[in-house]
């Protein structure tokens, strides 16, 4: 699967990103975007259960190697959205630093609509994950 848009990676190194997300096992990508915030739900193959990909993401500590691999990917505000029953993952990109009421925001929608979602997780940073739907 080509997830080669530049939008997708930000500052990061592609392969990098690719590793992190099993890009190898990613069927298909669907991109949205408003104003502020860039949508991608990543379609899983059935050989990769998208909450492993979910779960160790959410588990990513901040060591050097990672900081080094993954820092400009997740200095942004990144959302993390998980739907098993799809087999897919949701991200939601935003700016952090153009606008930084976006995560109270973004806090504020997923507790309001808390029941339309399985598992959301909310990272400003790698070892910045904040639970938002569990």
């Amino acid at each position: 699967m080509d997830i080669s848009g530049s939008q997708f990676y930000y500052a990061s190194r592609k392969k990098d990103v690719y590793s992190l997300l099993n890009g190898e096992n990613i069927k298909c990508v669907a991109f949205a975007s408003s104003s502020k915030y860039l949508f991608s739900k990543i379609f899983y193959r059935k050989d990769l259960e998208s909450s492993e990909v979910f779960s160790k993401i959410n588990k990513l500590e901040e060591t050097d190697e990672n900081y080094n691999k993954y820092h400009g990917y997740f200095k942004r505000g990144l959302v993390f959205s998980l739907d098993s029953r799809e087999n897919t993952l949701t991200l939601i990109t935003f700016n952090i630093f153009a606008d930084n009421s976006l995560p109270k925001k973004v806090r504020t929608f997923f507790k309001q609509n808390e029941n339309a979602f399985e598992k959301v997780f909310m990272t400003t940073g790698i070892g910045t994950v904040e639970i938002l739907v569990e």
